[in-house]
C-alpha cells in the first residue's frame, strides 16, 4: 500500500510539535500557564505569518521544513540504533564488535549534524523571521553535538588500536599482507579487483607510511581495454588523532567534520605548473577519520611518471 504524500496538516503539526519542544527543553523560560499560553499563540499566528509574508508559495517552504525535520527524525532514530548496538556489542566484548561498534554510531552521529544544519540553513534562508525561535533552538543544539562527535571519535581511535594490536583475538579475521601500514588501513585495501558495470578496476600498490596509504585504480571496459586512471592517496588520523581536531590541519571548524577541508586539497587545488599534476578529486570518510585526495594522471607530455 502507498503511502499518501504529505500535506499542509502534516507540515503545521510538524511545525507545532518542534516549537513545543522548547517548551519541554526550557521550562525555566515559561514559568506560569500564561507564559505557556503566550507561547503556544505565537507558534499559531508565525504560522499564519508565512503565509502571509510568502502568498504564492508559502505551501512549498511549509513542507521543505516537513520534510527536512522528518529526515533528521529518521537520522536521529538511526543514531539511536547505532548507539544500542555499541552498548550491547561493549557489553559482550567482542574484539570485532568493539571495533566496528563506535565506527557506525559516529557515522550516524555526523549525519544528525548534517541534517540538523540542513534544517538551520532552511529555517534561516525559506523560512525567514517567523521560524527565528526554533532556529535559535536548533542552533543551540549544533555545539552539543559537535562535542559529543569528538567523544565518539576517540572512542574510534582506542577500538582500532586495540582492534589492530589484538587481531589474532578475532575470529576469521581478513587476511593481511606484510606491510608497513597499519592494520585496518590494509584491510581497507586487500582486494585487488573489483567489478563495475561494463568492466573491471585493478589496484596496484603504490606506497604506505605510517599514516597514508597510497594506490593506483585502473579502470577497463567491456574488453578490458584502459578507460580511466585513479591515483587515490588515504589519509587516516588513528595514530595522530590530534591532528584530526587540530585547527593547524583543516580549512573551517577542526570540530565539524561535515564542513571542515583538509589543507593540503587546499594547497594543491591552488598550485599552477606543468610538472604538478592537478587535484582531480577528494572525499571525506569521516566515520573513519579518514579523507582521501585524488590527483588527476592527465600531464603533459614531457612530464614522466610511473
Amino acid at each position: 500500500m502507498a503511502t499518501r504524500p504529505p500535506n499542509l496538516l502534516d507540515a503545521w503539526r510538524t511545525w507545532n510539535a518542534h516549537h513545543r519542544q522548547i517548551l519541554k527543553e526550557y521550562p525555566q523560560d515559561f514559568a506560569g500557564k500564561v507564559a505557556i499560553r503566550k507561547a503556544r499563540k505565537r507558534i499559531g499566528d508565525d504560522w499564519k505569518k508565512l503565509s502571509k509574508l510568502y502568498p504564492n508559495d508559502h505551501g512549498v517552504r511549509k513542507l521543505r521544513f516537513y520534510r527536512h525535520v522528518a529526515r533528521l527524525d529518521i537520522a536521529r532514530m538511526a543514531s539511536r540504533r547505532a548507539a544500542t548496538r555499541m552498548q550491547a556489542m561493549g557489553a559482550q566484548n567482542v574484539a570485532h564488535g568493539l571495533a566496528t561498534g563506535p565506527e557506525d554510531s559516529l557515522e550516524a552521529q555526523i549525519q544528525v549534524l548534517r541534517d540538523l544544519k540542513s534544517l538551520i540553513e532552511l529555517e534561516h534562508m525559506v523560512m525567514g523571521q517567523p521560524a527565528d525561535r526554533i532556529r535559535h533552538y536548533d542552533e543551540g543544539r549544533v555545539n552539543p553535538l559537535q562535542h559529543g562527535i569528538t567523544a565518539l571519535e576517540d572512542q574510534v581511535v582506542q577500538a582500532r588500536i586495540y582492534y589492530e594490536s589484538d587481531s589474532d583475538s578475532v575470529q576469521n579475521p581478513p587476511p593481511r599482507r606484510k606491510s608497513n601500514r597499519t592494520g585496518y588501513q590494509q584491510r581497507t585495501q586487500d582486494r585487488n579487483v573489483d567489478p563495475h558495470y561494463g568492466g573491471n578496476m585493478y589496484h596496484f600498490h603504490l606506497c604506505t607510511s605510517r599514516q597514508t596509504s597510497a594506490g593506483l585504480w585502473v579502470v577497463c571496459g567491456a574488453h578490458n581495454t584502459i578507460v580511466d586512471r585513479v591515483v587515490v592517496k588515504d589519509c587516516w588520523h588513528i595514530q595522530e588523532f590530534n591532528r584530526w581536531t587540530s585547527s593547524a590541519w583543516w580549512i573551517g571548524d577542526a570540530i565539524d567534520p561535515t564542513t571542515k577541508e583538509p589543507l593540503e586539497a587546499l594547497i594543491h587545488q591552488k598550485l599552477h605548473h606543468e610538472s604538478i599534476l592537478r587535484l582531480r578529486s577528494w572525499h571525506m570518510h569521516a566515520h573513519k577519520l579518514m579523507f582521501r585526495v585524488g590527483p588527476s594522471t592527465d600531464c603533459p607530455s614531457n612530464i614522466f611518471t610511473l
